[in-house]
């Protein structure tokens, strides 16, 4: 950690690229297309080679018996094969009056760490009070039958010490199918699993120990006279106790579900050991969801007799002006609008807003380019006035000018948005709708978009946008509030009250660490069906203030928790503040709010946080929000309902019949049967899942940058903390929503006044760039052995995307070849391949130095550069800032292009080549 600080003190700049493939390692293009805008932490003699083909991936599963002074690794993700290192081997016969040695035992060690939790699997659900758990284990290359009748016990024993809460009041009882779950934690020692079915059975016995610092010594291995020791515990060490019967004579398997057979000794040496685990429990600060947003914070801390269903929305503001613009706020004195624009729509249009965005997206969810976007309106107004009032149609007085009147053709409470400035002309929505909505505007009904602007010169246009009508939220017993939704979500919320469920309302805002809770006593679904008005109380049973819908910061989450009435046997949490709420701990336990999932922001925070093999620092070094962020765009499932490209299928047949797979689950002769499907992991199918093997024997600069640069992250030091931003389109917690240009958020505007003498642009030279790419990964379903995607696919390029790429290159063939072992399933590698071969081909970089409009910039921040002399009215994405000597700034940039980041189906186009000058 010292050297750490030593390295951090000594440089004066944020980082820049670290990545450099074979193919032309000088050039600081290929740096930008690897790297995540353009790096990781740019240290000196650091370096991350991307290229390293696929013998590392293989590697991974060959077992080195020389373990003398070799580093054991840490694991992170669901599911990880590694092989093993033996450190104790050693023979020592049975009891019987021959004292020929017949058994084998050996203490193979899997990683360090605490492996307290297993994954969060949606067909095999395993249940939080157990341990890691082992999946798939090999033997020489043969797989172990561990199906639950090729093995003994079926039965798993309950290690309490994973669920000290546990009050004995619901049964914990399990019988597992497809797997073996460690223990050892408080000294519990795990089940000795013998193996009675195909090729090892009868041959060998096992246990599992989940790494905890107080898991006891082997009851196997105290077998033998060598290991029969109290302090042979292995403390902190993930492994697998192992005793093998030599014996030459066959063995006959009959009468088991599968796996019948006569096997010969499958021992002729030493067994190489190979195991696939979870890996390490790390904080979980979000966790996915299977349905919209598509990720959540969760809350429960202790075992309740309720389980909660939620449902996610965001706080609305609810005024609007009159049709002379002008804006009451309640108490407030009213506002007049500072200017007024309408929008002449002459063809019928529609106007078509993302859940959960903040912006209108360039495209339609059909993929198809939406022909008129606000953001680009106002840009092209040259507005910048604080907050814009939008309505899709027409607002007039009635005839005698006491009320105004809105004429739309689309949804009235949808369509009545505001939005704020963001820098650069450029806005945002104040609010995100939290479900698909359109706008149909025809010219035979209303044939124009009405814009007012307001400058927030007091103080409080932010308030006034918030009021609500005069009465609107005033109950008798109870404050009431608006939740918005989609129909069928807001109608099953009705219903659920109706029948007498338990509700609640929670507020959460984690820019100002707000989290309320409130009883929900009222529900009533409004006529227009666009929202239910709840009506609340505090948790004490009293009235909230009457100004309360006001009050609501406008960038809240909102829930409402439904209890189902469904037995919570073990909480499980994932939220930053329960997480630490007594500092980091290496032995957290699902109750905890840590847990083991593929989130890579998870396992880099582990690493930064851990003090034996990671960095050891602080919380208080690390940057709270960026995190939180970066995990929610991790964690997302980007189609909550789509299941068909997040499959990753582990011994599992739609038919029920066996195959390869079968049998590299669960042994020779395998066949499925008695309900066993084997196992079916989901995935958030955004293409950031990770599985990690970290070398603890490298530097930890390098082992961290390898997770970042893996994902498209970007660490730097700024204000006394490490942040992390996620290379994206430009929506910090979500990886898959494309903004236009004109809603990304501008923190500078930099004009020739700003630049100081020079300024230069550079772009891909022809062998800079490819028209292909090839992705090795690890193909997890397959022995974890490399496999590879090509993007474009020749077989899946129905519209001539490399044809189109190759004429730009006057039909030189340019391809690319990366390797990136931590991808682990086709769809990510193939999501990841299409972002590399986008950026290889239209980003050009820009270096200048300018004068004090610099000092607040950082790496990952989006400024507009207004160039005249440069003929440049674009934006750049900030990859490098340096404070020089004479107090001026140098910054590196790159141009952000945010279809470049649309890698989804509709995203699967030719990007024509772009001019860099206007």
């Amino acid at each position: 950690m010292g050297f750490l600080k030593k390295v951090f003190n000594a440089v004066t700049k944020p980082i820049k690229a670290i990545v450099d493939p074979i193919i032309d390692v000088g050039t600081s293009i290929i740096k930008a297309v690897i790297s995540p805008f353009t790096g990781a932490f740019d240290l000196p003699d650091i370096s991350v080679d991307t290229n390293i083909g696929s013998s590392v991936i293989k590697a991974a599963t060959v077992v080195d018996f020389n373990a003398a002074n070799r580093p054991v690794p840490v694991l992170y993700g669901q599911y990880v094969e590694t092989a093993t290192i033996p450190v104790f081997v050693g023979t020592h016969g049975d009891n019987s009056a021959d004292t020929t040695p017949q058994y084998l035992y050996m203490a193979a060690v899997i990683s360090q760490g605490f492996h307290g939790s297993s994954n969060d699997n949606y067909f095999l659900t395993a249940p939080p009070y157990y341990g890691s758990i082992l999946s798939r284990l090999t033997i020489n290359g043969k797989p172990v039958h561990l199906h639950k009748y090729g093995r003994t016990p079926t039965n798993i024993s309950i290690n309490d010490n994973y669920f000290p809460q546990y009050d004995g009041s619901t049964a914990l009882g399990y019988t597992e199918d497809s797997a073996i779950y460690a223990s050892g934690k408080g000294g519990v020692q795990p089940n000795q699993i013998t193996i009675t079915s195909g090729t090892f059975a009868n041959r060998l016995v096992f246990q599992y120990f989940d790494g905890s610092a107080d898991q006891p010594a082997s009851s196997l291995l105290r077998e033998h006279p060598d290991w029969n020791d109290d302090n042979n515990t292995l403390s902190g060490m993930h492994y697998i106790a192992l005793r093998f019967k030599l014996q030459a004579a066959d063995e006959t398997v009959t009468g088991k579900t599968s796996g019948d057979g006569t096997y010969p000794n499958p021992y002729s040496s030493v067994p190489a050991v190979v195991t696939t685990t979870s890996g390490r429990s790390t904080p979980r600060i979000t966790a996915s969801k299977t349905s919209d947003p598509g990720t959540e914070e969760r809350f429960e801390t202790v075992v309740g007799e309720n389980k909660y269903a939620r449902y996610i929305s965001y706080h609305k503001p609810i005024n609007s002006p009159n049709a002379d613009g002008q804006l009451y706020g309640g108490a407030l004195a009213t506002k007049q609008k500072d200017a007024k624009y309408v929008y002449p729509i002459t063809t019928s249009t529609t106007i078509e807003i993302t859940r959960f965005a903040n912006f209108q997206p360039r495209k339609y969810v059909s993929g198809s380019i939406q022909p008129v976007n606000i953001h680009d309106i106002l840009y092209n107004l040259g507005w910048t006035y604080d907050y814009v009032f939008f309505f899709p149609g027409t607002i007039t007085w009635n005839s005698d000018s006491t009320a105004s009147s809105f004429s739309t053709n689309g949804d009235i409470n949808f369509g009545r948005l505001w939005l704020k400035h963001v820098g650069g002309g450029h806005y945002q929505f104040v609010s995100r709708i939290p479900a698909e909505q359109s706008f149909t505007i025809s010219s035979f009904i209303v044939d124009e978009l009405t814009f007012f602007g307001y400058n927030d010169n007091d103080g409080f246009m932010a308030a006034r946008i918030n009021a609500a009508y005069p009465g609107e939220n005033l109950g008798t017993d109870t404050a009431e509030y608006r939740f918005y939704g989609p129909l069928d979500q807001l109608q099953e919320i009705e219903n659920y009250f109706l029948n007498g469920k338990e509700m609640q309302l929670r507020v959460r805002n984690r820019n100002q660490n707000i989290n309320q809770v409130y009883n929900i006593t009222s529900v009533d679904l409004y006529s227009n069906n666009d929202f239910i008005t709840v009506g609340i109380v505090n948790e004490d049973s009293s009235k909230p203030a009457d100004n309360f819908y006001t009050t609501v910061p406008i960038d809240s989450t909102i829930y409402i928790e439904v209890k189902e009435g469904i037995p919570i046997v073990v909480p499980e949490p994932a939220s930053w503040d329960i997480a630490f709420q007594s500092g980091y701990n290496s032995e957290g336990l699902r109750y905890q709010s840590y847990g083991c999932d593929n989130n890579p922001i998870e396992f880099i925070l582990d690493y930064c946080l851990n003090p034996n093999y990671g960095l050891g620092l602080s919380l208080e070094q690390l940057d709270k929000q960026s995190f939180i962020d970066a995990s929610f765009a991790c964690d997302r499932i980007p189609e909550a309902n789509d299941y068909a490209n997040r499959e990753l299928k582990l011994g599992w047949t739609s038919t029920n019949t066996a195959t390869d797979r079968n049998v590299y689950m669960n042994g020779e002769n395998a066949t499925v049967g008695d309900g066993d499907v084997g196992q079916q992991l989901k995935l958030t199918g955004n293409g950031k899942d990770r599985i990690f093997k970290i070398d603890t024997g490298e530097k930890l600069i390098d082992n961290l940058n390898r997770i970042l640069s893996s994902i498209g992250a970007y660490m730097y030091y700024a204000d006394g903390k490490f942040k992390i931003k996620i290379e994206n389109a430009g929506v910090p917690i979500n990886n898959e929503l494309i903004p236009p240009i004109t809603a990304l958020p501008i923190t500078a505007t930099i004009t020739d006044d700003n630049i100081i003498k020079t300024a230069t642009i550079s772009t891909s030279a022809l062998n800079d760039r490819f028209n292909q790419l090839k992705l090795d990964y690890t193909d997890l379903a397959f022995n974890s052995q490399p496999n590879s995607v090509l993007v474009p696919d020749p077989i899946e390029d129905s519209t001539n995307i490399r044809d189109n790429y190759l004429n730009e290159d006057a039909g030189k063939i340019l391809e690319g070849a990366f390797t990136i072992p931590s991808i682990f399933f086709k769809e990510d590698a193939k999501k990841h391949a299409t972002l590399l071969l986008k950026k290889s081909r239209g980003q050009p970089m820009l270096n200048t130095r300018v004068n004090a409009v610099g000092f607040n910039l950082a790496p990952g921040d989006f400024v507009r550069i207004n160039s005249v002399a440069l003929d440049v009215n674009d934006v750049y994405r900030i990859t490098d800032v340096a404070l020089n000597g004479d107090h001026t700034i140098t910054l590196n940039c790159i141009k952000h292009i945010p279809e470049f980041y649309d890698i989804t189906d509709t995203g699967q186009v030719f990007e024509a080549h772009r001019d860099i000058l206007q």
